[in-house]
């Protein structure tokens, strides 16, 4: 998935009201041409209706990449409901700091 196609993604999210989320086998082709920080901003804001997002077997790029995109659920209020499955090079230490700042800081 490239920026403009996370883009339009994004667009229709915000102006829809759509409650639940699934992002199956997402790849970002290129993490540093933008994409992650589009799916990084819709993803720490609050003022969307989604309150459910399910993440599995994607790759948004290295471990870093990763853990900064799931950190943007800490700021977002709305989402009370996140399941994750297979979140490629984010395992082990950092995947526990991860889910267990999530923990602390979301609803």
């Amino acid at each position: 998935v490239d920026r403009h196609s996370l883009e339009y993604l994004v667009d229709l999210l915000v102006h829809d009201v759509i409650t639940s989320l699934e992002l199956n086998t997402i790849r970002l082709s290129h993490p540093s041409d933008g994409g992650l920080n589009v799916l990084r901003t819709f993803f720490a804001r609050s003022d969307t209706t989604i309150t459910k997002v399910t993440m599995r077997v994607c790759d948004f790029g290295s471990q870093q990449d990763a853990s900064r995109l799931l950190a943007a659920f800490e700021r977002n209020r709305a989402v009370s409901d996140l399941s994750l499955g297979f979140i490629r090079n984010l395992e082990g230490a950092a995947l526990g700091t991860c889910i267990s700042s999530l923990m602390q800081n979301m609803p």
